[in-house]
């Protein structure tokens, strides 16, 4: 009665969950338009390079799939080396600064001077030249102003620049800077100007947000009153990003790009692909372009063949290219994303209730202490959320290794029975994990996390912790099957006692260390930023099966961790405990894994799912496999099966 209560209260919170997983399905199909951004500068290097108007290289990247350029903003410092500012420092007037300007750019300078210093500390005065030089003027800073600063002052974004933009009907994304003694103000009047000027998106230069250190709140909130969108670039760690993006609301796009320095480390394909899984893994709808051939007769029909394969790869998974636009909220009500708390309270008693018997009123007091304190949490906001989150992740893939050998303690069956009865309880257990995963979807499922404003968190505890208690309850004995407190108590005791005073063989010790070492691999290369790089090989067979299965599944859970977990339950079912509890442990990577998955919000759904799926049946086969030439080699060798016997104590 109490198990079937319990999973009365998990369906019920499963099903809200999927309800918020629907709604956010929704969110996901509608967001689809993405913009391929190419660099004003770099085309306009390359046009001249073969020959062509600026306008005409935009145009043809135009017709191969580019649909906006990026305009980097210049500084005072770009137009002295230039040669189109020139500044002094008159004598007899020691608080001023003159700059020297050419007749064409001193209107936008002097505006855009206003802007930074005020427009009480300018003055604009025309000076005699010469007619066969071009025009000049004066303009006037009240102030001495140091060269080092004034030159890193912003002069706007190139005239120019836009003019061949709009000429070649593209779309603009501001590139601006960061400056030291950027003034809510100054902020307020260059965002404006941008809003004035019909550009909607930024992607900050440099490694600074404007208005670090001290203004990013500002910065944020003129974002959101001219209604214009902050590009945040993927892994490119921006000083004063994370805070922008927390107060932006998510007003947000996310941008990839590839450094110029990692260009030509990078084959055409790979790039390709870069950018294709960028759109459909982790919600990118700003792809920043650098130019494949920087050489030859003709760079920019060169380079229109290679954005176009770009295009044409995002647009086979079902993108358009158009001008994209922030994600809408999954708009649930509260209790829709407190109620997957129950869900994650029931999986706690599941677990306690897997390995010991609890009486009646305990059970009682368990289930309405620990619902009401969880559903209390979930409703205090994303903080109280992110901790139910985790402890599902903790939950229910311990959970589902325990259930999968639960009750096989003394049980042993035919070989025609084996692959069956172990795929019925590796399906168990993976749907246990999926359980837990559709409660974080449930949770955590809003805009911020989808943008990864916000984050699941503690990720590598949640790798680490479900298979360290795998381990503790077996080898304590305690995971076989369900018994009274007391009498798992004295299990547990007695099998800690025989293991701590048994000496350790050089086999054991060398298990041990690989175990370690598979599961502090696996756990160095979790997270979104891994500890630990991929290698060139492991790189190319994930293509391989990106190709085969559309949607490539976790190394954790196909190579891994089910292969192991189905011969670890197989040999349960043959009554090899001692080889059993190894392989399940180990195993249980993969139900960490399929969690895990789930937790990356950003990630679309469809995808997760897809991934999920895919891993159990590869993982399955492999399994199965690798217990056919397992079960070969255990009968050549005539190993017996150990501890068979129903009455015996030592559940290791």
């Amino acid at each position: 009665m109490q198990r079937v209560l319990l999973w009365a209260f998990l369906a019920a919170a499963l099903t809200v969950s999927l309800l918020t997983a629907t709604q956010r399905f929704r969110v996901e199909r509608r967001n689809r338009a993405v913009e391929l951004i190419a660099d004003y500068s770099e085309i306009a290097q390359l046009a001249i390079a073969s020959g062509r108007s600026t306008i005409e290289a935009l145009k043809t990247l135009k017709s191969a799939g580019v649909t906006t350029v990026a305009i980097s903003e210049l500084t005072i410092g770009d137009l002295m080396a230039q040669g189109r500012v020139f500044v002094r420092y008159p004598q007899g007037r020691l608080e001023q600064t003159v700059l020297l300007v050419d007749g064409n750019l001193v209107s936008q300078l002097a505006d855009q001077l206003r802007r930074v210093l005020g427009g009480e500390k300018i003055r604009v005065s025309e000076i005699a030249t010469d007619r066969s030089t071009m025009e000049k003027a004066e303009i006037t800073i009240r102030g001495r102003v140091a060269t080092d600063w004034l030159q890193s002052l912003p002069a706007g974004l190139p005239t120019q620049a836009i003019a061949d933009a709009r000429a070649a009907g593209l779309l603009i994304v501001a590139r601006l800077i960061n400056y030291p003694g950027a003034t809510p103000k100054a902020i307020r009047e260059i965002l404006s100007n941008l809003q004035k000027n019909g550009v909607r998106k930024i992607v900050f230069q440099g490694d600074q947000v404007l208005g670090f250190k001290g203004a990013v709140k500002d910065t944020a909130r003129y974002l959101k009153r001219f209604d214009l969108i902050f590009g945040r670039i993927e892994f490119a760690k921006q000083k004063g990003e994370i805070e922008l993006a927390k107060h932006v609301e998510g007003n947000i796009i996310p941008v990839h790009s590839i450094t110029q320095n990692e260009m030509p480390t990078l084959s055409r394909p790979d790039i390709v692909e870069r950018y294709r899984k960028a759109v459909r893994e982790r919600g990118v709808r700003l792809c920043y372009i650098r130019m494949y051939e920087s050489a030859g007769s003709d760079v920019i029909s060169a380079n229109a063949g290679y954005v176009h394969e770009i295009a044409a790869t995002i647009q086979k998974d079902g993108y358009v290219l158009a001008s994209s636009h922030t994600l809408t909220e999954v708009r649930i009500p509260k209790w829709q994303r407190a109620v997957p708390a129950v869900g994650v309270a029931a999986g706690a008693l599941l677990l306690v209730t897997s390995v010991i018997d609890i009486s009646a009123g305990a059970f009682a007091v368990w289930l309405i202490t620990g619902t009401v304190a969880f559903l209390l949490l979930a409703w205090t906001g994303d903080f109280g959320r992110k901790i139910i989150a985790l402890a599902a992740a903790l939950i229910f893939p311990t959970v589902g290794a325990i259930y999968a050998v639960r009750n096989l303690c003394a049980n042993t069956v035919t070989s025609k029975k084996t692959i069956s009865g172990a795929l019925g309880r590796l399906a168990t257990a993976a749907l246990m994990s999926t359980a837990g995963g559709i409660l974080v979807v449930g949770l955590l499922s809003s805009k911020a996390f989808m943008l990864r404003v916000d984050q699941f968190a503690g990720i590598k505890a949640a790798h680490l912790i479900p298979i360290l208690l795998v381990a503790a309850c077996f080898a304590g004995g305690i995971a076989w099957q369900c018994d009274s407190w007391a009498v798992q108590r004295k299990r547990l005791i007695e099998s800690y006692q025989k293991l701590l005073s048994n000496p350790v063989l050089m086999w054991q010790a060398l298990g041990l260390l690989l175990a370690l070492i598979i599961i502090g691999l696996m756990i160095a290369r979790s997270g979104n930023e891994a500890g630990i790089g991929v290698s060139p090989i492991e790189l190319k067979f994930r293509a391989i099966l990106d190709k085969v299965l559309g949607v490539r599944p976790r190394t954790k859970e196909f190579l891994v961790g089910y292969p192991l977990l189905f011969v670890g339950i197989a040999c349960a079912l043959h009554g090899r405990r001692r080889e059993a509890a190894v392989l399940v442990t180990i195993g249980s990577i993969g139900l960490v894994s399929v969690v895990n998955t789930f937790c990356h919000i950003h990630t679309p759904l469809v995808l997760s799912s897809l991934r999920t799926i895919n891993g159990f049946v590869v993982g399955a086969v492999i399994g199965i496999v690798l217990w056919c030439v397992l079960k070969k080699l255990l009968l050549l060798l005539e190993v017996p099966p150990n501890n068979t016997d129903p009455k015996s104590t030592d559940y290791r």
